[in-house]
């Protein structure tokens, strides 16, 4: 089995909620550095969240091939 996808979601719903709340007050201060850096971590966890859903696409495809 590919292994548990929630962790990776938890992780990049996390990483994603950090990263726009940092781009955010990178915007509102004007501090392009914190806005950069909050776009880096928005886009970490959207990686880690879509990472997730492939574990969880190919679990149910190794369930579904072995029950076949």
């Amino acid at each position: 089995m590919a292994g548990n996808n929630f962790g990776d979601k938890a992780k990049g719903m996390k990483d994603k909620v950090k990263g726009m709340a940092k781009e955010e007050m990178g915007r509102v201060t004007g501090n392009r550095r914190k806005k950069s850096e909050g776009m880096v971590e928005r886009m970490q966890g959207e990686a880690k969240d879509e990472h997730g859903n492939q574990k969880k696409n190919l679990n149910s495809w190794e369930k579904k091939r072995k029950s076949d």
